[in-house]
């Protein structure tokens, strides 16, 4: 095995103190014990005052619809919520799943909390008048495509109860899981954004009154109500994660025989408070076996697809490791850990990380190793991350280095500084450089650091309402190769430049909000400098009180093919020079109706022939126990100088059913018609409390695809298994 000596960049900061604002509010100690059932009667309760609630959406700052009562206290161990949700027809009361992070709209009372005070990164934690929780972290002070990750999971408590005046909730939060920064006198900072959603009127209540005026305003933790904690001491609990894995998977072959092979594994996973502020996380023979599947996509385009991470060890502080290049192009991509390009799993034999944060510096440490899979050898993983407040509480500057070395020799370095800065109230820029190393045991390659490496600059104004732009600049050199990393395509330079204008309408009727934007990318390939691509485009979003949306898009599009392309390894289209137009169509209706759909319609010129697709994807909240989700795409192209046509679709069907909300299961079924793939994977859930987990998975794969006329060797696949985990808390 590879040894990595990973060296830790240190930056002299000051010892700040704990700034205590004006408008900080001061949380009060409970005094008594709470029982957290849901009934709202212990006597510590009735010495907090509740906080003031404004109406978010439909109408900002109007009196709310409905009268609630929110309490927060905190003792030496965790901070508790009390929610007293009135409502005066307990029939509007939604509740829409009982299933652990199953976010299914209807009413919620949610907190959200920033509790390193670091103003771009916050922890929710919600609960629903059936009593399921739902966690989350939202990371980059809720900006960009994929700020908001359900995956993240913590250890806390709540419980509901209804009765003809409303539903009442109480929630508890270890500050073990929260993690924070005391002072020498145990002051600690955080960041607090409440809200409730009564969905029968579409209404959302928030504390503090965040006015909408950035897209995900209510999620912003630089717009977040500080909080002040007296006298809190952090603690350092160990939590220790046995568990047993057992499974069996048969695989059917062409000739009418079947494999099959069993195997059981035991694996330990252990979180430990380093500080209280730093945590690790070790892991030995781990297992991903309960993990949802991916959604299967249709590739139209000529590069690769993005699938997000899902796995639980990944998720704790992950926005300390985004290092974002544009779009999903990142330089470290915690899939390439344990995963084959094909999607495989390779076992991940163990490792560890360690995330937290030093008065001012973020620091993220991660090494992995993994098993040899076939003909991959075993390889080890490191990532180095750090990121350093300065100038403002809005602004950053840090740096990251990743490690990827086989057995045999072959590695791959690759390091990075980025920073992000604050200008004024709207704007800010994005400044990131990275650059990568690779070589074998043989030889070395002597390159430009141009040619290895790519350059960032992102200048956006962040505004919701009134004018809005952004203006992007990339550069990607021809030998880049982040191998932990994820890029689309090399050797390019892409321009962007877009501008929106957001309009509230206050006459408020039944359109809420219209936002039309235009945009431009021109694409140049470094070596040649010929243009390879340029997209204009412009559009319309509609906005209404219902919550329901459309939106109108044209786009006016250039190819330059330099190589043949292999479309969808069907057709291939040749070397040429293509200009064609699309159209696409979008309608979402309101997410509080039970059954809801999202509809997008696209067509228009492709290449040399002619596109049409269209995607259908309702959704019915049967009851509280019962919802079932479907999608439906289809894809039909034409090139009419050769004459050929080709469909490709998706089906699928989600099926979620809960007894309670400890039992639960849910079965996710998928056909892509384009491979005649039918795959299946169903998950049953016994949860006894949280960290004691009982899982029993099946998946299926069934295949008939045939492209070169020979039958793929196997034709079905079954694998069942069954996985105990339990978790001692010390």
């Amino acid at each position: 095995m590879n040894r990595i000596i990973l060296f830790t960049i240190g930056l002299i900061s000051p010892n700040i103190l704990h700034a205590q604002p004006t408008d900080t509010l001061v949380i009060q100690r409970i005094t008594g014990s709470i029982v957290v059932d849901g009934v709202i009667d212990e006597s510590g309760w009735n010495e907090l005052s509740p906080l003031p609630l404004v109406t978010y959406s439909p109408v900002f700052g109007k009196s709310p619809s409905e009268h609630t009562e929110i309490r927060v206290g905190y003792d030496e161990k965790y901070l508790y919520l009390s929610g007293k949700m009135y409502t005066r027809n307990a029939q509007d009361i939604q509740g829409n799943s009982m299933i652990r992070d199953l976010d299914l709209e209807g009413d919620f009372f949610n907190v959200l909390i920033d509790s390193y005070n670091d103003n771009e990164n916050m922890l929710n934690f919600s609960t629903t008048p059936t009593g399921n929780r739902q966690d989350a972290e939202v990371i980059n002070d809720a900006e960009g495509d994929s700020f908001y990750n359900p995956s993240w999971n913590a250890f806390w408590d709540t419980a509901v109860t209804i009765n003809e005046d409303g539903w009442f909730s109480e929630i508890r939060i270890p500050f073990t899981t929260l993690r924070f920064d005391e002072n020498d006198n145990g002051d600690v900072i955080m960041g607090l954004i409440i809200h409730r959603r009564i969905s029968a009127l579409n209404e959302r209540l928030i504390f503090p009154a965040i006015p909408p005026q950035w897209n995900f305003a209510r999620m912003k933790a630089s717009k977040a109500q500080k909080i002040l904690f007296k006298g809190l001491r952090s603690k350092r609990p160990l939590y220790v994660a046995p568990f047993v894995v057992s499974g069996v998977e048969q695989h059917e072959l062409s000739d009418g025989n079947s494999e099959f092979s069993t195997d059981t594994q035991v694996g330990l996973d252990i979180k430990y408070s380093l500080s209280n502020n730093m945590t690790l996380d070790a892991t030995l023979n781990t297992d991903f076996a309960q993990v949802e599947a991916d959604i299967t996509q249709v590739n139209l385009t000529r590069f690769s697809l993005f699938f997000p991470e899902k796995r639980q060890f990944f998720q704790e502080r992950s926005g300390i490791f985004a290092f974002n290049t544009g779009g999903n192009t990142r330089l470290f991509y915690s899939r390439k850990i344990g995963l084959s390009d094909r999607g495989e799993p390779i076992k991940i034999l163990g490792g560890m990380r360690v995330t937290g944060r030093v008065k001012k510096l973020d620091i993220g440490l991660m090494d992995l190793q993994t098993a040899s899979l076939d003909t991959l050898d075993s390889e080890n993983f490191g990532v180095l991350r750090f990121r350093n407040q300065l100038f403002n509480n809005y602004s950053f500057i840090g740096g990251m280095m990743t490690s990827r070395i086989n057995n045999s020799g072959d590695r791959n370095i690759s390091y990075g500084l980025d920073g992000i800065f604050r200008l004024t109230a709207s704007d800010y820029l994005s400044v990131k450089w990275a650059h990568t190393v690779s070589d074998t045991s043989d030889e070395a390659q002597d390159v430009s650091i141009q040619d290895e490496g790519t350059a960032y600059v992102f200048w956006e104004k962040r505004a919701l309402d009134g004018f809005g732009y952004n203006t992007e600049y990339s550069r990607i050199g021809e030998l880049y190769n982040p191998a932990m990393g994820f890029i689309f395509r090399k050797n390019i330079t892409s321009l962007s430049q877009g501008f929106r204008y957001g309009k509230l309408l206050e006459s408020h009727g039944l359109l809420l909000r219209y936002t039309p934007y235009v945009s431009a990318n021109v694409i140049y390939q470094n070596d040649s400098h010929i243009l390879r691509d340029y997209t204009l485009s412009g559009g319309v979003n509609f906005d209404f009180l219902t919550r329901a949306s459309v939106s109108i898009e044209y786009a006016h599009l250039y190819i330059k093919l330099v190589d043949d392309f292999n479309f969808l390894n069907r057709i291939l289209i040749p070397i040429d020079e293509y200009s064609y137009d699309r159209v696409t169509l979008s309608y979402s209706t309101s997410p509080a109706n039970n059954f809801r759909t999202t509809t997008d319609i696209e067509f228009g010129t492709f290449f040399n022939g002619f596109r049409r697709s269209l995607s259908f994807s309702p959704l019915w909240n049967v009851s509280k126990h019962l919802s079932l989700g479907m999608r439906f795409e289809h894809n039909y192209i034409h090139f009419s100088e050769s004459d050929e046509s080709i469909e490709a679709g998706i089906a699928s069907i989600n099926l979620t059913t809960a007894l309670d909300i400890h039992l639960s299961m849910l079965a996710f079924v998928q056909y892509n018609s384009l491979e005649e793939n039918l795959s299946s994977n169903i998950r049953l859930r016994y949860n006894f409390r949280e960290g004691h987990d009982l899982f029993l998975v099946y998946n299926n794969q069934l295949t008939s695809n045939d492209m070169s006329g020979d039958v793929q060797q196997i034709a079905s696949s079954n694998a069942v298994t069954l996985k105990y985990l339990y978790t001692i808390v010390k």
